[in-house]
């Protein structure tokens, strides 16, 4: 893909590689698995913490795993074309202040 940028001066146009990078295609069961590994994740932390007494650091370990894995489904979701058409970052945006909000109660 390459993106077309005027010369200021010149007035005529330069052409450059716009990213060399493949474009990142994943399935949509492929980004289920991702959200389910996470919520396990997170809730062998959970369990740790709260019934083990954070005795098995290996499980705080992996459960810190859980909050990467969802932002990266979180913004994959958020990158696909027409995400920004269909209103999707305003309804997140307004999601996650709710929630937030809650969760800081």
């Amino acid at each position: 893909m390459s993106v077309s940028i005027k010369a200021a001066a010149s007035g005529s146009q330069v052409r450059r590689q716009a990213s060399t990078a493949p474009a990142l295609m994943l399935s949509s069961g492929t980004l289920e698995a991702l959200k389910w590994l996470a919520l396990i994740l997170m809730t062998f932390d959970h369990v740790n913490k709260h019934l083990l007494h954070a005795s098995v650091p290996e499980l705080f370990a992996v459960g810190r795993l859980a909050l990467p894995l969802f932002g990266f489904v979180l913004g994959y979701n958020l990158a696909r074309p027409g995400a920004l058409a269909s209103g999707s970052y305003s309804r997140t945006a307004r999601r996650l202040a709710i929630f937030g909000t809650i969760a800081t109660i």
